[in-house]
């Protein structure tokens, strides 16, 4: 049996079988309506898919109708406000007469290319807010920290509901003694959220086009600034948490103006961190690159914007090429032929939403009054095979085998340190693309935050993967398993050890298979959660690093300099900031 907590802002359906509350508010914002048969708002009905059906109903106002341009749309939506609850279906009740399910996640946004395996929609801009109920029970609210989480998915796919269990995470929290309120966005992705025209620029506020789903994660933070309070979140303690895009999107949200003073601490987990593509060079890519998929390609000037914004959304997504949604560990692998990889960005500075570089932002100190902790895996993408033999034949267009020799023996002794011993060519190939892609940039942007005095700066590296078994990597159709740290491996190990309670029966992550975890793979997942719980310390102009699971046991070995050898060698051969992830 439900019961129902009702605040100023939209209704929450709370469930008391549970330590905690999961509350799923509808953001109702510009959403072009055809795709699916979704109802335009103010049209939802008792058989709509979206429909609040019993034990209760949410009536949410009409929101307002952007009608064909919404997919293409900048002008900053309004949260709606919800009217009323009733208990029990049917009846009327609102100024809209619409009615959305509150006691489950809200559809995905529709991804590129345009399919997925959970139920998406271009109405799809909600919030999932998980509260222990104990906070909303207290007089005392608005006192407990808020951690916003941001999905990953190379901005192209996923949602929130797709994220894992993070209730569990709250639950933790609350077990802990330590709780905190958790929310988490859904954003427009693919060419919806990021495609961009000089056309498109034109008629948009901001003067520029693209970008359009950091308007949406900047909307969800707004929201939380005005509205967490109800939910016992204090809106002057908010940390963010993405993995992967979503980290790429945090790298981003700290050189965006209007995101400043929302949030108060960052963690990224393998974010992309080259947000650096200027304007004038995203237009040209996806003039090229995405337009003659559209089908309006023919056209011009305002014609041109009108056939965009009235073009089909599925059309729209689809019409983006394989090289925006590049993800291997072969394209990882730098090739002097190809430059940044061969990749095309969706996210870039557009001067006005992200202002600047995100190492700029840093460098200067406009990311405002943030702590920051920056962490990637050391095998983001393991190789069903790898040698020194397969990476040299690529880096010989860089450097000369007497220049390679030294970074190699670095590597070796890497995956000596850390890797079973049938799987160091694979850790030691791994690790050096990882590098090159992502922990030489995250390291430098530490840097940067370091020399603009953020308040707090720490780096992690997860050195260690499964400590007895091979994962299994088959249920989410990679044909291998691998002991090695891969991509969201310290996420997932995070989600499954919080959601088992602390049981050492088998674990559930959620995106690999089930298994017994050992004592060594509890251990990398505290540490890993005391980053979710990092507090702030002063940087002095330095940083921090940590390698988690740098231990036999699991635990952080605290380290200096590292890196500086292998990224100041790939720098000085060339391989730099263009070879760094995108998106």
């Amino acid at each position: 049996m439900f019961s129902f907590f009702k605040v100023e802002t939209p209704v929450c359906v709370l469930s008391p079988d549970s330590d905690n509350a999961r509350i799923d508010l509808a953001l109702r914002v510009a959403a072009v309506s055809s795709l699916l048969g979704a109802p335009k708002p103010g049209e939802l009905s008792e058989s709509s898919p979206l429909s609040a059906l019993p034990p209760f109903d949410v009536l949410l106002e009409e929101a307002p109708n952007w009608g064909s341009e919404a997919s293409l749309n900048s002008s900053p939506p309004s949260p709606s406000t919800a009217a009323s609850t009733r208990e029990g279906g049917g009846g009327g009740g609102g100024t809209g007469g619409g009615h959305i399910d509150a006691s489950r996640a809200g559809p995905g946004c529709l991804p590129s290319p345009a399919s997925a395996p959970f139920v998406v929609s271009e109405d799809c801009l909600t919030l999932d807010v998980y509260a222990p109920a104990s906070a909303l029970r207290s007089p005392n609210r608005a006192s407990l920290p808020v951690v916003v989480y941001i999905f990953g998915g190379s901005l192209v796919s996923g949602c929130t509901s797709r994220s894992g269990p993070l209730d569990a995470l709250v639950e933790r929290a609350s077990h802990d003694n330590r709780p905190f309120v958790l929310l988490a966005m859904n954003y427009r992705l693919g060419a919806l959220g990021f495609a961009a025209v000089s056309e498109l620029a034109e008629g948009d506020p901001r003067g520029t086009s693209g970008n359009y789903g950091f308007l949406d994660q900047i909307l969800a933070l707004q929201w939380a600034r005005d509205n967490i309070a109800a939910f016992g979140g204090d809106p002057q303690q908010v940390t963010l948490m993405g993995h992967s895009s979503g980290g790429t999107s945090i790298f981003a949200l700290l050189a965006a103006p209007a995101a400043q003073g929302l949030f108060h601490a960052a963690l990224t987990l393998s974010g992309s961190p080259n947000v650096t593509m200027a304007r004038s060079e995203k237009e040209e890519q996806d003039r090229a690159l995405w337009l003659p998929g559209t089908g309006c390609a023919a056209k011009a000037g305002a014609e041109l914007a009108q056939c965009l914004r009235e073009a089909d959304a599925l059309t729209l997504q689809n019409a983006l090429p394989q090289s925006y949604m590049e993800y291997s560990f072969d394209k990882s692998v730098p090739d002097l032929g190809k430059g940044s990889l061969g990749w095309s960005s969706l996210a870039f500075v557009d001067g006005v939403t992200i202002a600047r570089p995100v190492h700029e932002a840093l460098s200067s100190g406009v990311a405002g009054n943030v702590s920051v902790l920056f962490q990637n895996v050391q095998c983001e993408n393991p190789p069903e095979r790898g040698s020194e033999a397969y990476l040299a034949t690529h880096l010989a267009k860089f450097a000369t085998g007497k220049e390679l020799d030294p970074v190699f023996s670095e590597y070796a002794a890497l995956a000596k340190s850390y890797a079973p011993e049938d799987e160091r060519s694979q850790y030691s190939a791994a690790a050096l693309v990882a590098d090159t892609s992502v922990t030489c940039g995250t390291v430098s942007l530490a840097a940067a935050a370091a020399r603009g005095q953020a308040p707090g700066v720490f780096v992690g590296t997860v050195v260690r993967g499964a400590s007895h078994a091979k994962r299994d990597l088959s249920c989410v159709g990679i044909a291998f398993s691998t002991q090695l740290p891969f991509h969201r491996f310290d996420l997932d190990l995070v989600l499954a050890w919080a959601d088992a309670r602390g049981s050492a029966d088998v674990w559930q992550p959620p995106m690999w298979c089930p298994f017994k975890p050992s004592s060594v793979d509890v251990q990398l997942a505290e540490v890993s959660w005391a980053d979710v719980r990092q507090s702030e310390a002063a940087s002095n102009g330095a940083y921090s690093h940590a390698l988690l699971g740098g231990t036999d046991s699991g635990g952080t070995v605290n380290v200096v300099d590292w890196k500086l050898f292998v990224c100041s060698s790939m720098e000085e051969m060339g391989i730099g900031q263009p070879y760094w992830w995108i998106n």
